[in-house]
């Protein structure tokens, strides 16, 4: 059974990129108690790009804790909260590999559907 590690949310931030700017999402915060879960996204949390984050077909993303191993061991020295993959939820004991289009995760008073892998 999975558990849930954390709960993490963002607002977008402009960063410096190259020459110039981008607008981006990845970084999300660990939140404290419940968060609601919405249609599009969960509270709290920002796209900064609707066509490839956030809608009703890309609300949630997961994102495996046992996957930090692995990432600690090759950035040693790198901080990695939870949430440092952009991920909404962080599961544990879940293989986010072996779920699929169709399979259902309860999330507290939440049904989450998969509707597509993370591209």
């Amino acid at each position: 059974m999975a558990t849930i590690v954390s709960v993490n949310v963002g607002q977008p931030r402009r960063v410096p990129s190259g020459a110039g700017f981008v607008t981006t999402s990845i970084w999300k915060e660990p939140q404290a108690g419940a968060v609601r879960v919405g249609a599009e996204n969960l509270a709290g949390d920002g796209q900064s790009d609707r066509v490839h984050h956030g809608g009703q077909d890309k609300a949630v993303y997961a994102y495996a804790a046992e996957h930090y191993l692995a990432w600690r061991a090759e950035l040693p020295g790198v901080d990695l909260p939870w949430g440092a993959f952009g991920e909404n939820l962080t599961l544990r004991g879940q293989n986010v590999e072996s779920l699929g289009v169709g399979d259902r995760l309860r999330a507290g008073s939440s049904l989450l559907l998969v509707t597509m892998p993370r591209v």
